[in-house]
């Protein structure tokens, strides 16, 4: 039931109104959903790139996989911690080495 603006019959709704208190049209929503909001998880963007090592001077190299092809970002990111962890000790052995500069 919709009630005028002038109503004092004690109704929540009519108190604030009475108040001059009133809700924002956006927070109640008034029209049901046309359908579920669209996923865009087939098609993320940062998934399709390749994951790069940035070195110092603007350079990028690609990280590479067991086989020597490049590696794809989600790749990456889904085995992150391993590949870190060899990436991290194949720079010991390098500097251990003297190969570091």
């Amino acid at each position: 039931m919709i009630h005028p603006a002038d109503c004092q019959c004690g109704a929540y709704a009519c108190e604030l109104r009475a108040k001059s208190v009133s809700f924002d049209p956006g927070a109640a929503r008034m029209s049901p959903r046309r359908g579920r909001p669209g996923s865009n998880a087939l098609h993320n963007s940062w998934e399709a790139g390749q994951a790069v090592d940035k070195r110092p001077g603007g350079f990028e190299m690609p990280i590479l996989d067991s086989q020597g092809n490049t590696m794809s970002i989600k790749k990456y990111s889904e085995n992150r911690h391993t590949y870190d962890e060899s990436r991290r000790k194949i720079r010991e052995r390098a500097v251990a080495a003297g190969f570091d500069h």
